[in-house]
């Protein structure tokens, strides 16, 4: 029986979301996170930005025809990013609404294919919160994606906690989307262009983790499943100086607290692989990439692309973790038992939303906008910091 293809990470948007992101991109200062990547994406007049434009906008035709080209089962829909973070409070709450409500009816509209992450505005925490609720319990949204930080802020600071108290009682992980570097570090980036996905995506998107651990995210909300993609934007490459300097600094910085829990934090949340999370298969060149490799099984080595900048014709077929061809049923695990429950158990960690049904045996999941694999276990996973590609 062939295992499912399930694509994560499917970028979207909706009319009013694309139109509020191309004003705000016309306007917006230039030294703003994303404003030079969107006012290019907007205005350059090239077959694939057309391509791009055109296809985030898609979601019943031209879409679903590539999934079935490319033979993939499921897209995991996202607003695309910043989602709605560069907004005032007010429209970027109203705008997530709107994107969730739309998101939800497509998943109606076509069982079996698609899932979602909720969009949220982190700029009003509590707003963010109760759509977090309404989301998971009213739309059935499977997680929520957070484009790392907002207003050039970030997670760790107690004024977002009430989102992540919300999350953590809802069991919904949080995808912690990259993007540009936030204000206060992107100037060294600009001058060779180095702030989208060259560098400056996983540069910021790790740092942002490593705050979360660094600033006892996880103690106070032990339970509280987040979830970086893109081999743990780099952090497993760096965990021996992680885990060597981070008592070190403690010390220099006359810490209050010198963290005791650095140990289970690192090792238990990037070394316990059996426990705690799943780690992408990534940059494959790389030694630590291999050592990945090494420490995971086949079936939970996920294998990312980005269909947005590069294309992968034909690979939904080709890089099922060893398996071929779809599944007789059309359901994701050769079933026609139910429409889809709990996906994402390892790459988003336990999405226990009733829109998938992977069933007992999780098969692959893409990252990127058509095609990219990635595949991950079949067993529930503890709350903390999850890596994938």
């Amino acid at each position: 029986m062939a295992l499912p293809a399930i694509a994560a990470e499917e970028a979207f948007s909706i009319p009013e979301a694309y139109q509020a992101l191309r004003g705000w991109a016309a306007d917006a200062d230039p030294a703003e996170p994303d404003q030079d990547f969107w006012d290019f994406v907007f205005t350059q007049d090239t077959p694939g930005l057309r391509r791009v434009r055109r296809q985030l906008l898609d979601l019943d035709g031209e879409r679903l025809d590539i999934m079935d080209d490319n033979g993939v089962d499921v897209h995991v829909l996202s607003l695309t990013a910043p989602g709605v973070q560069t907004f005032s409070p007010a429209d970027g709450t109203a705008l997530a609404r709107l994107a969730n409500d739309r998101l939800a009816e497509v998943i109606k509209r076509h069982p079996g294919r698609f899932a979602g992450l909720a969009a949220v505005a982190p700029q009003d925490p509590k707003a963010a919160a109760d759509e977090i609720s309404r989301a998971i319990t009213e739309l059935r949204l499977n997680g929520v994606i957070i484009n790392s930080h907002t207003g050039s802020e970030y997670l760790d600071d107690e004024k977002f906690w009430p989102i992540l108290e919300a999350a953590e009682a809802l069991g919904a992980p949080i995808y912690i989307h990259p993007r540009s570097p936030a204000a206060q570090m992107a100037a060294a980036f600009k001058k060779y262009g180095l702030e989208t996905g060259i560098w400056g995506f996983q540069a910021e998107t790790g740092l942002h983790g490593l705050r979360l651990i660094c600033g006892g995210v996880f103690d106070q909300f032990p339970r509280l499943k987040i979830v970086l993609g893109h081999l743990g934007e780099g952090l497993p490459y760096w965990l021996y100086r992680l885990d060597y300097m981070h008592p070190v600094s403690c010390l220099v910085q006359h810490a209050a607290r010198i963290v005791a829990d650095a140990e289970r934090v690192h090792q238990a949340e990037f070394r316990d692989h059996d426990q705690r999370h799943e780690l992408g298969a990534g940059a494959a060149v790389l030694h630590r990439g291999r050592r990945c490799r090494q420490h995971h099984v086949r079936d939970r080595l996920p294998v990312p692309g980005d269909r947005r900048r590069r294309p992968l014709p034909g690979s939904g077929r080709d890089l099922r973790c060893g398996h071929r061809g779809r599944s007789t049923t059309g359901m994701p695990n050769g079933s026609s038992a139910s429409p889809l429950a709990p996906i994402l158990r390892g790459w988003l960690a336990v999405m226990n939303g009733p829109s998938v049904q992977i069933g007992d045996q999780v098969g692959c999941i893409w990252h990127g906008t058509m095609p990219a694999a990635d595949h991950v276990g079949d067993q529930p996973r503890p709350a903390g910091l999850v890596c994938g590609a």
